[in-house]
């Protein structure tokens, strides 16, 4: 994992922040500008000028699809022309910066509780979360299935942590483990159960009871289901 104090640190997770020797980017760079970044430092390898500029600029023709990426190019190497590595066709980008993304998959699919719960601190929220990049068919529906894919690792990396704790004799800390998970999938019936059962050996009923009734009330609301069988026994 790259150093947390790189010059170029890229907070992926949750609404975006690019931050370059300490001063933010994200006010001076378009926001295709920021997402062709942030792709680039995803995919770790070099891409095909081709596919940049089909990936940022589905609607346009694909001459003017590779001026824009040119100029996009051009913004970017104003602040961080050592990163960018290029081509006749292809555009790479150093390796010598930080990103929460990268930190969080090396993270989040390890044992150890204090490794695993390092990961989750990491996942602030979706993956450039509030961006609507216009115009980017495909860059939206490639942000799509990687938003989902670590969405999943981050609640299963919560339920694992949650038993982590369940089983070192740590209620309490399961129990927030347990609470973070819900709030990531309020309809994650697992999590409600553990939370359910976590609080009643804890010895709140009062709580337990209060919680399957939030349970039962949203499968209800969102779903049109009952609790399963094994929620209802408690």
């Amino acid at each position: 994992m790259n150093r947390p104090n790189a010059p170029l640190q890229l907070f992926l997770l949750g609404h975006p922040n690019i931050i370059h020797n300490d001063q933010p980017l994200g006010n001076t760079l378009l926001l295709k500008a920021q997402a062709l970044l942030a792709y680039l430092a995803l995919t770790q390898r070099p891409q095909p000028r081709s596919h940049l500029a089909g990936l940022l600029w589905s609607d346009m023709p694909e001459e003017t699809a590779r001026a824009n990426l040119r100029t996009a190019l051009a913004r970017l190497r104003k602040p961080l022309d050592s990163y960018l590595h290029t081509t006749r066709h292809t555009v790479a980008l150093d390796n010598a910066y930080w990103c929460d993304v990268i930190a969080f998959l090396e993270l989040v699919r390890q044992e150890a509780r204090e490794t695993l719960h390092t990961a989750l601190q990491l996942y602030r929220g979706d993956l450039l979360d509030g961006w609507d990049v216009s115009g980017a068919m495909l860059f939206e529906e490639w942000l799509f299935v990687e938003r989902e894919r670590l969405r999943l690792l981050a609640l299963d990396g919560w339920e694992r942590l949650a038993e982590v704790q369940q089983s070192a004799g740590d209620g309490e800390a399961a129990i927030e483990a347990t609470r973070q998970l819900l709030t990531l999938d309020p309809l994650r019936e697992s999590g409600h159960r553990r939370l359910i059962r976590l609080l009643a050996l804890r010895g709140d009923r009062a709580a337990a009871l209060e919680q399957y009734a939030l349970c039962r009330q949203l499968l209800h609301d969102e779903l049109g289901i009952v609790p399963s069988a094994s929620t209802r026994a408690g």
